[in-house]
């Protein structure tokens, strides 16, 4: 039997581009190569999950018009199954766009996110989330991550949130949260690096911490104390979404009976594979 997850967070549709260099003001270039499919922490984190053997469940706003039937259909492709929290069906979900420098591991973002719609994107259907046995959330819709989080609270169903940075409404959202893996641009009010950000969530009933910063070790801090989980070597071909990957693969080997540190070592292998191909997709034919 497939284990089930959900997932609450942003989706987008990601424009990724390889070029030689960053284009200067009003000059055009022609990129090398190119991808694009539908993005955002929770997302991609849900495509994972599912690539991986599970069956997940996104709840995300997308709306209508041509990027959200774009985004609806390569959900679809990938089984995952789509509940739009969208407040009108007039939204437009926002578009991320990647710069990466060809022969290095350089690249630039210009993403919309969730900053237009955050504050309007609610949700209140709890039983969309039955039969899940865990739930990550991003933050990003925030409303909707808290009431999430705290119906599985309830309901004996860990959370794990995806900590990309800290977001207005993250101090009430962690109340509700089991797991905690974190960048190490998660700041945490008053907290400037990965010790001060470990210790705020321990002190804030975060049983099982980790704080991720690319290919270093991974900080972690658990039931048996802290440890360093060691990374996976890559060619670094395109990190954009890497850190996606690596929550959806933890989701997956978490509920495949890893314990925490095991499932972050096999999430860290997913994510490097990723991260030797272009895209968020092109690596499944690698595992």
């Amino acid at each position: 039997m497939k284990h089930k997850a959900a997932f609450v967070g942003l989706a987008t549709w990601d424009l990724i581009y390889v070029v030689d260099r960053l284009p200067s003001i009003d000059e055009k270039i022609v990129a090398s190569d190119a991808a694009m499919n539908a993005g955002g922490p929770a997302t991609n984190a849900a495509v994972t999950f599912s690539h991986l053997g599970g069956e997940a469940v996104l709840l995300s706003a997308v709306g209508s018009g041509a990027m959200a039937r774009a985004i609806s259909d390569d959900l679809r492709s990938h089984h995952v199954r789509l509940h739009d929290i969208a407040p009108t069906s007039d939204f437009r979900p926002p578009v991320s766009s990647a710069f990466l420098t060809a022969g290095s591991a350089s690249r630039a973002l210009v993403s919309l996110n969730a900053s237009k719609v955050a504050e309007t994107a609610l949700w209140n259907r709890e039983e969309i989330l039955e039969g899940c046995e865990l739930l990550l959330v991003d933050g990003h819709y925030m409303d909707a991550a808290i009431r999430a989080a705290r119906w599985a609270s309830a309901a004996g169903i860990p959370v794990v949130l995806d900590g990309g940075s800290w977001k207005e409404g993250t101090e009430e959202l962690l109340e509700f949260c089991d797991m905690v893996i974190a960048s190490s641009r998660f700041h945490p009010p008053g907290c400037s690096g990965k010790s001060h950000s470990v210790e705020y969530l321990t002190g804030a009933g975060i049983r099982r911490i980790a704080i991720t910063d690319g290919a270093e070790p991974i900080v972690v801090r658990d039931e048996n104390g802290g440890a360093l989980v060691a990374t996976y070597r890559s060619r670094g071909i395109d990190t954009t979404g890497a850190g996606d990957v690596f929550h959806g693969a933890f989701c997956y080997y978490f509920l495949e009976g890893c314990d925490f540190r095991q499932a972050l070592s096999e999430a860290a292998r997913v994510a490097a594979v990723k991260c030797d191909h272009l895209g968020a997709r092109s690596w499944f034919t690698a595992v």
